[in-house]
């Protein structure tokens, strides 16, 4: 009986391991963790304190759902000023600044909007345009530009342009 007892219960043992090895690997693309880098940052003064930043990037999501962007926001370190958070752009008000001011150069990308899907398995170039409340020579002097791109379900991705 003793006998019987330990067979049974190894037996058990292994199928609940493979039971839970089984669930692991089967859910593995379930689970965001994009990837991301900051490509050009342009900058374009258009009043004494305020500047517009645009900023091309590429975002990778290696997972088997489909990344819908909540918040898209920016930050930057500036000397003397600190940190400082910029206002993002809407999409119309971007392609204007494109035709308005050439010196800025060429629109690249598509903007990324909030709500904005990016599907299992794709890698995506795209953009953004904010404006911060300083002068052009103290976003040029900045010292680190992050971009945050929140996910609806929770997961962040953090690009740092240094």
């Amino acid at each position: 009986m003793n006998q019987r007892f330990a067979i049974g219960f190894g037996v058990g043992l292994v199928v609940l391991a493979l039971g839970t090895w089984w669930a692991v690997v089967d859910s593995r693309g379930n689970h965001l963790d994009p990837k991301g880098k900051i490509g050009k940052v342009r900058t374009l003064q258009v009043d004494d304190n305020a500047t517009i930043v645009v900023i091309d990037f590429k975002v990778t999501n290696d997972a088997d759902v489909p990344m819908t962007i909540r918040t898209i926001d920016t930050s930057m370190t500036v000397p003397e000023n600190g940190p400082g958070d910029g206002n993002m752009l809407a999409a119309s008000d971007l392609a204007k600044v494109f035709r308005s001011y050439p010196d800025i150069g060429d629109q690249y990308n598509p903007p990324l909007r909030p709500r904005d899907e990016i599907k299992g398995h794709t890698v995506v170039d795209r953009m953004v345009g904010m404006s911060f409340n300083l002068p052009k020579a103290k976003v040029d002097a900045r010292t680190d530009l992050v971009l945050r791109l929140e996910e609806s379900s929770g997961p962040v991705l953090e690009l740092h342009e240094k």
